[in-house]
């Protein structure tokens, strides 16, 4: 390390000794940072989302991380902005306010805009700015940079090509844009030769200030859209890059669109100047190294893969064309080849194991996950054992060996054996015989791909995973048992992170061909990165694209809800699957948080088991008890996920004991009747759902007015219609009857006044929870009376007047646990059967007119006061939008139909846009009628 207490080199012309780095938490600025500390600059640094690996770096390089307004730098004695935190006041408003100790220069990561407080107050106080990339173009200048390139496989290319270098003996500093997994080595050191390995970033622009020794450019594709508005403005950029390198260039075959080299400046690179809030001194003190182009043309390396040569490839999406042709490979420097794959079986660990990244250990062999290189042309050895696995990690190995050979080091077979990888680069956070977990940082369409297929690749089959049945000894023939059932086959599960928003808008049919490659998807919001929001950026575009392009393809998203994303993941898992979090954002918290919430998600799943047994033990046998029961089959719009607990209580007694049941446990009890006004949830819910769908509750029976005689007795069958005296006789029905079935019985017995429940399809339990309507008329204009159980289990007759009646709800019924029995309902006239039947037949005819005859739920929104939903749906152009499956009815536009593959989560993001533009247009909030079974449309819309 270098002498602190020597003068460290100086910087855009200038002596410096303190540099405060701002977003030193990101794999960008902490490893140059530590890299600066150890050339001995006095560094400091701050970030607000700084993780425990990485502050651990930071602190062993003697790093201090405090904010620029610390008190140490005593810049914010000056009047502070009103309501601004302590620790965020701004001393703009005094330009006489004193800095005792200011850094000589303030760093910004690419994530840190120059609207972030420590940019403003260091351009007031005059604290020069420069971006990353600047100041490691300027701390490398005069060394001989071996600078590694391209749009993926930059942070693995370059830590293999340190571990190689290390072990052959060679000494060149590094800057890692990562960190090992192996937590004893740091992401940057300085080293005892000139050379300099460093990762070298195109997304801002800085690219352009780098004039290497050896540039090794990895692959190209296009990406940065907010920067590079065609690909050939990022291939121009590459080009630059090549024209600037003074000896050599290793280069992938990917790249042959941007040669033959042209020697001129990137046409983008007025444009990054332009742009850089934090450029001033970079372009003022430095001029760029080798603007001018070198004397000598440097020579161009090809490192290939030759096992791609026996037939011409071309793939094209609409993102990247890449050609790899016969004449191509065979004419590479540095060809090889995979000639050996060894998948090691991972020990096993127990099931849901705390979350922490499994470390590659230094001593690692060449035993475990690891294949085989064949090399040839100007390789000086033969073969090379690599710890990673896949074609793009052969790719980076290859390249990384052919570098460190350019450099000077010896090579041997043995230098990348003991690779220890590098966090979130196919991370194995858990490995156990019925799951394994993986984090990767990929955040384009071709790394998604190039990953989900490597992963897929080391799926074991089916036979290879465990299945306790199979342990159970078989008896003795004859005869012989029937053999266990086949395990289900292991499945990939995605679960994808966005890296802003401009990548998201631009390139999401890739990201959605890419994530099809597995089994299922999830999805959660958009990483920012300190960009703003644009126009089709968002994961719901990404949702819409993926649910239009891939019907078949099962995703889950709930916006803003990453806890419910992850609960829904933690339900879905089977013994055997692969789970690998994908995103370059904060992804990794969310897996570490998952595997916790997946072992916490295994216990309750196994006490909801045991609830199941103790509850079927409770109740008589005539009653039905389920554990995951499916209930989107018992729903209208046949979507959502499954209730933990399901029961069908065959008489008031078991009824009053699953209350109890509930009670006790404090288990939430949901009441479901034919689920025409809801929609459950895709992760279903986590409750005690309750149907009456026994026939005890189904019972239909015509009572005298109080006045008159005896009441008829209870039947199954409609008597023949007949004259009634007046006063006309009272209904008493069960609250699991279907209203169609009321509608016919009242008419055969010529009690009119219920024509309009038959366009209803529900039951008698759920219109009065809801105060179901339809034609004009409401459930609760009939009602005479309610017979309801409490949570308690007491049974109590209400009249409507004491129910909290209103439209679309009846609090006496919303209430917990509260769960109608029975209600006596009030003919409003006695007529002929034909008369009413023609009535019923008049609104089934207006009914279907007017209503989607395809699977929904019935009118989604409640009408606004002086105003119809529909209407207002209709008018904003929102008939036929469609999401995944779900479609707004072009028939009536307050119907969200189900078009055969809908999800719940589709239904939902359809809400949220017809909400979202119904507000836009005319400034009229809507409001849900439909129930969200289980959950709060809040936590939703």
């Amino acid at each position: 390390m270098t002498d602190p207490r020597a003068q460290p080199p100086a910087l855009f012309g200038r002596p410096v000794r303190a540099i405060h780095c701002v977003g030193i938490g990101g794999m960008g600025l902490g490893p140059l940072a530590i890299y600066l500390a150890r050339l001995g600059y006095t560094v400091t640094g701050e970030d607000d989302a700084l993780t425990a690996p990485m502050r651990a770096h930071l602190d062993h390089a003697g790093i201090g991380i405090f904010s620029i307004f610390d008190s140490r730098f005593s810049i914010g004695n000056g009047p502070a902005e009103p309501n601004a935190s302590p620790e965020r006041q701004l001393p703009i408003q005094n330009p006489k306010s004193k800095i005792q100790n200011p850094p000589d220069f303030l760093v910004a990561s690419t994530a840190i805009a120059a609207t972030h407080p420590a940019a403003i107050a260091a351009k007031h106080h005059g604290i020069p700015l420069v971006r990353r990339g600047e100041l490691l173009a300027e701390i490398v200048r005069h060394k001989k940079l071996a600078a590694i390139c391209g749009s993926h496989g930059k942070t693995t290319t370059t830590a293999m090509l340190v571990t190689a270098l290390r072990r052959a003996g060679f000494s060149a500093g590094y800057i890692l844009g990562g960190l090992f997994n192996d937590t004893d080595l740091p992401p940057a050191d300085t080293g005892a030769t000139d050379w300099v390995v460093a990762e070298i970033d195109e997304s801002d622009g800085t690219i352009e200030n780098f004039s290497p020794e050896i540039t090794i450019a990895t692959n190209l594709d296009w990406d940065h859209p907010d920067h590079y508005r065609t690909r050939a403005d990022i291939e121009a950029a590459f080009a630059a890059l090549f024209a600037r390198t003074k000896r050599a260039i290793l280069s992938s075959t990917g790249f042959q669109p941007v040669f033959p080299v042209a020697r001129a400046s990137s046409p983008c690179s007025d444009v990054a100047r332009a742009s850089s809030p934090c450029s001033d001194v970079a372009r003022a003190s430095s001029p760029r190294d080798g603007a001018s182009a070198p004397p000598k043309s440097p020579t161009h390396y090809l490192f290939a893969n030759t096992a791609a040569s026996t037939t011409a490839a071309s793939t094209t999406t609409t993102t990247t064309t890449t050609t790899t042709t016969a004449n191509t490979t065979a004419n590479a420097a540095f060809p090889y080849q995979i000639t050996h794959t060894n998948t090691h079986t991972h020990a096993h660990t127990p099931a849901h194991a705390p979350a922490h990244t499994v470390a590659a250990p230094a001593h690692a062999t060449a035993t475990a996950d690891t294949q085989t290189l064949a090399l040839a042309g100007q390789f000086p050895i033969a073969t090379a054992n690599i710890r990673a696995l896949g074609d793009f990690n052969a790719a980076n190995a290859a390249a990384a060996l052919a570098a460190a050979h350019l450099m000077g080091a010896t090579l041997t077979p043995d230098l990348l054996a003991a690779y220890p990888g590098v966090r979130r680069r196919q991370s194995i956070l858990l490995a156990t015989d019925t799951l394994t977990v993986v984090e990767d940082y990929a955040h384009h369409p071709a790394e998604i791909r190039a990953l989900l297929t490597s992963l897929r690749s080391r799926i074991h089959p089916p036979s290879q995973i465990p299945n306790p049945k199979s342990e159970t000894p078989a008896p003795p023939p004859p005869p012989a048992p029937p053999p266990p059932p086949a395990p289900s086959p292991p499945r990939l599960l995605a679960v994808f992170q966005p890296h802003r928003y401009s990548r998201t808008a631009q390139f999401k049919t890739d990201f959605a061909s890419a994530l099809s490659l597995a089994d299922r998807s999830y999805l959660i919001d958009v990483y920012p990165a300190g960009e703003s929001p644009v126009p089709g950026g968002g994961t719901a575009d990404l949702y819409a694209t993926l649910r239009a392009a891939h019907p078949e393809h099962p995703v889950t998203y709930r916006a803003e809800k990453t806890d419910a994303t992850l609960t829904t993941l933690a339900r879905d898992v089977r013994p055997g699957d692969w789970v690998v979090f994908v995103g370059a954002g904060d992804i990794d918290r969310s897996a570490r948080a998952w595997l916790t919430l997946a072992t916490e998600y295994e216990k309750a799943a196994s006490h909801w088991n045991t609830l199941g047994v103790a509850l079927r033990g409770t109740l008589s046998p005539a009653s039905k008890v389920r554990i995951e029961e499916p209930l989107a089959p018992k729903t209208t719009m046949r979507v959502g996920g499954a209730a933990r607990l399901y029961a069908e209580p065959a008489h008031e007694r078991d009824l009053a004991l699953l209350l109890d049941f509930a009670r006790a446990r404090a288990l939430p009890l949901l009441p479901l009747g034919r689920g025409s006004n809801l929609i459950v949830p895709d992760e279903g819910v986590d409750a005690l759902v309750v149907s009456l769908a026994h026939p005890h509750w189904q019972h239909f029976e015509i009572l005298p007015h109080p006045e008159n005689a005896t009441p008829h007795p209870p039947t199954p069958s409609p008597p023949h219609p007949q004259h009634h005296p007046h006063p006309l006789p009272l209904l008493t029905c069960g609250a699991g009857l279907r209203l169609k079935n009321l509608c016919g019985l009242a008419a055969a017995a010529g009690l009119a006044g219920f024509e309009f429940l038959e366009g209803i399809p529900g039951n008698l339990g759920g219109a009065l929870r809801t105060n179901a309507g339809a034609m004009g008329g409401e459930i609760f204009n009939i009602v005479d009376e309610v017979r309801l159980m409490t949570h308690t289990g007491e049974i109590r007759t209400l009249r409507p007047s004491d129910m909290g009646v209103a439209y679309r709800r009846c609090a006496a019924l919303a209430a917990p646990g509260a769960i109608a029995l029975a209600a006596t309902l009030r003919p409003a006239s006695a007529d002929s059967q034909p008369a009413i039947t023609a009535r019923m037949d008049d609104c089934r005819a207006r009914r279907q007119s007017t209503q989607p005859r395809e699977p929904s739920a019935g009118c989604i929104f409640k009408n606004p006061p002086n105003a119809a939903a529909g209407r207002l749906i209709d008018t904003a152009g929102l008939k036929g939008t469609r999401i995944g499956g779900a479609e707004v009815s072009a028939l009536h536009a307050n119907f969200i139909i189900n078009r055969g593959n809908a999800t719940a989560t589709d239904i939902i993001q359809l809400i949220r846009h017809i909400r979202a533009t119904v507000l836009k247009k005319h400034a009229i909030p809507l409001t849900p009628e439909v129930l969200l079974y289980g959950a709060n449309w809040e936590d939703c819309l």
